[in-house]
């Protein structure tokens, strides 16, 4: 791999230099670097030879899947992402919005089933043999690059009047938040009894999730990067409605954000560097431990001026006393913060900061109905141990 990174002083005429990761120590820090070490300008990748894989989907209860799970760690991947009729995808659009905007839960978890049931008889994306003989029946078996890739939708489509990719902004397409994360994999086990509480608590809310592909998981070893994860996770990728709204709420959202809480602040999980919210990255600076102060300690020999840096990167990192939290009216809707207090959600809309019903340190907007409540406290839970002012629905 090679770098540019900053110079103070000139070379050339330039302030610039170019660096070769030839030490294992810089090469360990710009595997994941965020950005702040350099601009990678070449990198001599490592290949495997090819090879083909088989697939077959299958559906089980998950009566005692928290303790089955590791029998669920075979290699494969499924390519969901294909063209669709412009009309189709406006269409789903629109359907999932008016049941966002009538607060009808029972109409998603329909449109969900019909969905799921229809990928699974279907064979999802997967297909035999290419475009002309499409899903024939399992297994599939092809290469690997064209078992993993989504490939139609990197190629773009030919007709592009008719047809195009879901998340396409030049139709009224899905619009969606995607967070992942990693727990420890030592965690796991006691995550997911925790994850079926909250579902059985609330069966419907999580019903959401099949319209964008459920919740996808792998295995995922521990990293030598220093901003790698820090030891064997399971990950999970949660994909989600999203408001073209910043300030709009969405059904169920309390149950998604307790999800999310639970796993990265009560069982300890890493976020992905590029698919999360603000409130992903919070605290993550600890969690990093020495391979975080090692990581900081070569960024600053080779951007001593954080000239690579930014305030999301400095917040991350925990240097410039920056944050990653952004606090005003609304901002636990985006993910910006975690609510501490009404305005930070939508209470004007019925949405107010409560806590989480499994994990109770965990602050989440729930759509309340005030008539039935008997009072609503002007901020959330100042002190820890005022339980009294604490009420549920």
């Amino acid at each position: 791999m090679r770098l540019v990174v900053p110079s103070p002083e000139p070379i050339n005429g330039y302030y610039a230099r170019i660096v070769d990761l030839e030490k294992m120590t810089l090469t360990l820090a710009a595997k994941v670097s965020l950005g702040v070490l350099g601009v990678i300008s070449q990198v001599t990748p490592q290949l495997e030879p090819m090879f083909k894989r088989s697939i077959t989907n299958r559906v089980s209860l998950d009566a005692d899947f928290e303790n089955t799970i590791a029998t669920f760690a075979g290699d494969g991947n499924n390519d969901l992402f294909s063209p669709q009729l412009s009309l189709l995808v406006e269409s789903a659009r629109a359907v999932e919005e008016t049941f966002e905007a009538t607060g009808n839960s029972k109409g998603k978890c329909l449109l969900s089933k019909i969905q799921v049931t229809t990928a699974l008889q279907g064979g999802g994306a997967l297909k035999n043999g290419g475009d002309l003989l499409g899903f024939t029946g399992y297994p599939v078996i092809g290469n690997q690059s064209k078992m993993q890739g989504s490939e139609s939708c990197m190629k773009g489509t030919d007709d592009e009047l008719l047809t195009a990719c879901q998340w396409d902004p030049q139709i009224k397409g899905r619009f969606f938040h995607q967070t992942a994360f990693s727990i420890p994999l030592a965690n796991v086990t006691s995550f997911f009894v925790d994850v079926k509480k909250l579902r059985d608590m609330d069966p419907i809310a999580l019903y959401g999730a099949e319209l964008y592909g459920g919740f996808l998981t792998r295995f995922v070893r521990e990293s030598t990067a220093y901003l790698g994860k820090t030891t064997d996770s399971f990950q999970i990728d949660m994909t989600y409605y999203r408001s073209r709204d910043p300030n709009e709420p969405w059904l169920h959202e309390d149950v998604f954000e307790e999800f999310g809480q639970i796993a990265i602040f009560k069982y300890n999980g890493l976020p992905h560097w590029g698919k999360n919210r603000n409130i992903g990255f919070h605290g993550v600076r600890d969690k990093l431990g020495p391979k975080g102060d090692m990581f900081i300690q070569v960024m600053e020999r080779y951007d001593p001026d954080g000239l690579l840096s930014s305030e999301w990167t400095d917040g991350i990192l925990g240097l410039r006393g920056a944050g990653v939290l952004i606090e005003k009216n609304g901002c636990a809707l985006e993910g910006l913060c975690i609510c501490s207090m009404h305005e930070h959600c939508a209470p004007h809309k019925g949405y107010y900061c409560r806590q989480g019903r499994v994990f109770t340190e965990a602050r989440v907007c729930r759509k309340i109905d005030i008539s039935q409540a008997n009072r609503i406290d002007d901020a959330c839970w100042d002190h820890a141990d005022d339980l009294s002012r604490v009420w549920d629905i």
